[in-house]
């Protein structure tokens, strides 16, 4: 969520590169309307949501495929829908990641983060070669986890037009085969399971919020 009244960079008028708050807000203002996106505001609080289209994030309807291209097409969609925003959001960084209320995994953001969230966990639910559950699920939302990782280097990236996250990208996509075969080891499957048991408690809240 992005907080209307607070300030997003080193000092309270500018993100640190001479643009005000209010000048980056009123500038997605008037581009999100044209990407398929809205504001909602909320008068409580004063604060204002950036809601994608879910239909952005939406794996197209179609025979089953691997499990690998799935979740590379909902990464590099993630990618694609955010492009246009990026100088917005990288001065959001220290808000997305740091901030008790509105941050990625702050209680009052949860709905937005639950959209998201289960386009990773469809992604794997849906592949001709998912994994039974409760591994299914587990795999989803470790792997949303891993988009919140490339999208926070995509925002960081310094080379030219982010080549960086693109060989990212590809590096993950040829890992994700090797990865589905460690799965198929009882020793990896009881570590994912635990391992995404801890990260919704740590991070998400309780287990139950996923």
């Amino acid at each position: 969520m992005l907080p209307h009244s607070k300030p997003f960079g080193y000092n309270p008028q500018t993100n640190g590169q001479g643009q005000s708050y209010d000048y980056v807000q009123e500038s997605l203002r008037s581009v999100l309307p044209h990407r398929g996106c809205r504001w909602v505001d909320y008068s409580e609080g004063g604060r204002v949501s950036l809601l994608l289209n879910p239909g952005h994030l939406v794996l197209p309807r179609q025979q089953p495929i691997q499990l690998r291209s799935r979740v590379n097409l909902a990464l590099e969609t993630s990618l694609r829908v955010l492009q246009p925003h990026r100088t917005a959001l990288r001065a959001l960084i220290p808000v997305l990641i740091g901030d008790p209320d509105d941050g990625v995994f702050a209680e009052g953001t949860a709905f937005s983060r639950l959209r998201v969230q289960q386009v990773f966990e469809d992604a794997v639910a849906g592949a001709a070669d998912a994994p039974k559950a409760p591994l299914a699920g587990a795999l989803g939302r470790l792997l949303y986890l891993v988009h919140l990782a490339v999208l926070l280097w995509w925002l960081l990236d310094k080379t030219p037009q982010q080549r960086a996250t693109d060989a990212l990208v590809r590096l993950t996509d040829q890992l994700l085969p090797s990865a589905a075969l460690t799965l198929r080891l009882p020793p990896i499957r009881r570590f994912a399971i635990a391992f995404d048991e801890l990260i919704r408690e740590g991070l998400f809240g309780s287990p139950a919020a996923a």
